[in-house]
Order: structure tokens, then sequence, then C-alpha cells
């Protein structure tokens, strides 16, 4: 009688082998390339799960008092100083309360996050003076604040050279 090899049992053992050193390796891959935060409301994000709701309830309140518009579209690195938003008071609602976060990001990293100081002449907020390092796609990350209502707004425009 002729001994045959049966080589099943060194495959299932190779077979969980591999799937153990694939979930390690995933795991090391992932701990090199960290996921980026997400600063749409500017706040950390254990509040926003909190208080999502009431937020999303002011921002509409908000929204039916001012009508936020990104006036730069395009931003010419070297020419262009700085980035200007239209904020206009429907129903003719003046308000000079009205406070602002600002923050100039790129859409895929936080490395270039930019914090410019603004200020709000005629119903339009003018950035600081600001030096855009790359081209490509940048987003302005916007809070306002009238009293107690809250607007959050995220808007991109294109920086080139």
């Amino acid at each position: 009688m002729a001994k045959t090899k049966t080589f099943w049992p060194y495959g299932i053992t190779l077979s969980i082998i591999g799937c153990i050193a694939l979930c390690i390796y995933t795991i090391v891959v992932s701990l090199d390339y960290p996921v980026e935060m997400d600063h749409f409301y500017l706040e950390k994000y254990q509040n926003v799960n909190q208080d999502i709701n009431e937020i999303r309830a002011k921002q509409r309140e908000f929204e039916t008092k001012f009508d936020v518009k990104l006036q730069t579209k395009d931003f010419k690195i070297g020419s262009d100083k700085n980035i200007n938003i239209s904020i206009i008071p429907k129903n003719d609602n003046t308000s000079s309360s009205l406070k602002y976060e600002i923050l100039l990001t790129r859409p895929d990293t936080n490395a270039y996050n930019i914090n410019p100081n603004a200020t709000l002449i005629n119903n339009t907020l003018t950035t600081s003076e600001v030096d855009l390092a790359l081209e490509g796609r940048w987003q302005v990350m916007l809070k306002l604040k009238d009293n107690d209502l809250v607007g959050f707004y995220k808007m991109e425009f294109l920086a080139f050279k």
C-alpha cells in the first residue's frame, strides 16, 4: 500500500498564519497614516456628537437671518492677499454682535492649517494677509455666532500661481 501525504493540515495552518500576518501589517500601516480630524464645527468631535441636534437647529435659524457667500473664488499666490466673505443680513436684520472664527485648510490634511485674523466691515469679513503654501484646493471653515444662533460654513476656493 502506497503512502500518500495529505497537505491540507499545512494549508490550513499557513492560511491562519497568513491572516494573522496581514492583520499585523494592516495595523502597522494604519499607525503610519493617521486619520486627520475634521474641524468643520471647529470643536472637538465629542462636543459636536453630544450637541448635534441643537447645533443643527441653531444653524437652520441662523440661515434664515443671514446669507453667507465666499467672494474669493480664485486666489493668485503672490498677488492676492486676503480672503473675502460676504455676510448679508436678511430682512434688514442688522447685528453688531456677530462673532466669528475662521480657519483656512487643505481638504486632505491639517498640516497647512492657517488661523488668520479677520475684520468685519460693511457686511464683508476680510482676513488678514495670508500666505498660502500650496496651489490647489483650499477650504474656508467659518463659524459665525449671533447671540444664541450659530452658523457653520465650509467653502472652497482655488489657489494658483
